[in-house]
């Protein structure tokens, strides 16, 4: 009878492998916001989330990614935050591919800034933005109130007819539950700003080892349900390499904390894995993941054999 595990295998994570020279991982395993460089260097450099607030990568943004920014923040005004944490007041912004350029209200000069140096922009959305997005945000806590509200009127009532409470008792609530929505509409008015936050990258400051990334896709959770009925040392070795590792602490990456192996941890899993039959450790899985499992296993071999001949280390992370 198949596991718990390998029944849910076809739901599970993606595991992911990525090999690393000693020294560069080193740099990220001190510095844990390198990570999401390193794994992911071809990630979008612009995007703009549900609520219109744009994210804009510094270091890679083709002229394309500034003229559409430039576009949606035209007429606005607000505050620049600068690198180095000091915060200005802008208005008649305009954006090009290397600078932002600002007039300051208090003076009549224009300002500019190399991208590198602006942390972010908090800019004051159109009238007819700010309503479409504070209710957006009150939408969410009203559904909330009101199911509080019913529980509670419930409870006026019920309190009404046993302990006497006064019959405006329950219009007392309602006005409570309504004044607090309205509440909650004006400070979120007063607060709402479009974010364009400028993200820095180190790319100079750590190099991609290569081959690729390389996923034994959810295999992972299969294979360590059949490391477990094997009771040696090379099957506690690959296990370690499926699901161990130590943790890089401090960046999240896909499903959790990226964990890396040492460059001797990888060859020692390396030759750990070149022992172990593919066909053998799938014949200990349920039979219609046995395939599946020896495919991934076979991949994991190569990689981890490919890494130690290049004296390479190992991140592995979840998606």
């Amino acid at each position: 009878m198949a596991s718990e595990s390998e029944e849910g295998w076809a739901v599970g994570m993606v595991a992911v492998y990525q090999q690393v020279a000693p020294g560069t991982l080193a740099k990220l395993v001190a510095k844990p916001a390198l990570l999401e460089e390193f794994l992911f260097p071809e990630q979008d450099s612009y995007a703009v989330n549900g609520y219109g607030d744009l994210e804009v990568d510094v270091s890679t943004a083709g002229m394309s990614s500034w003229e559409e920014i430039d576009r949606r923040i035209q007429g606005l005004s607000g505050e620049a935050t600068l690198t180095d944490g000091t915060r200005v007041s802008v208005k008649d912004i305009r954006i090009a591919r290397g600078a932002t350029t600002w007039r300051d209200p208090d003076t009549t000069g224009p300002q500019q800034r190399a991208h590198t140096a602006i942390a972010a922009l908090r800019l004051i959305p159109p009238l007819t933005q700010r309503l479409e997005r504070v209710g957006h945000r009150v939408g969410e806590f009203a559904v909330s109130a009101v199911i509080a509200a019913l529980l509670l009127s419930f409870l006026c009532l019920y309190l009404q007819e046993t302990r006497g409470l006064p019959p405006w008792g329950l219009t007392a609530l309602l006005l409570v539950v309504v004044g607090v929505i309205v509440l909650k509409a004006i400070l979120s008015f007063g607060r709402e700003r479009v974010v364009v936050a400028y993200r820095h990258r180190h790319s100079k400051s750590i190099g991609r080892s290569k081959p690729d990334p390389m996923d034994i896709d959810k295999a992972w959770e299969p294979i360590e349900a059949a490391l477990e009925r094997l009771d040696n040392d090379d099957a506690q070795a690959i296990r370690e390499a499926v699901v161990g590792g130590r943790e890089i602490k401090g960046a999240d990456v896909g499903f959790g904390a990226a964990s890396y192996f040492s460059a001797e941890e990888v060859a020692g899993v390396a030759t750990s894995l070149s022992r172990m039959s593919a066909e053998a450790l799938a014949n200990a899985c349920a039979p219609e993941v046995r395939e599946y499992v020896a495919s991934h296993l076979r991949n994991l071999q190569t990689y981890f054999r490919d890494a130690a001949a290049h004296g390479h280390a190992m991140i592995r992370y979840f998606c």
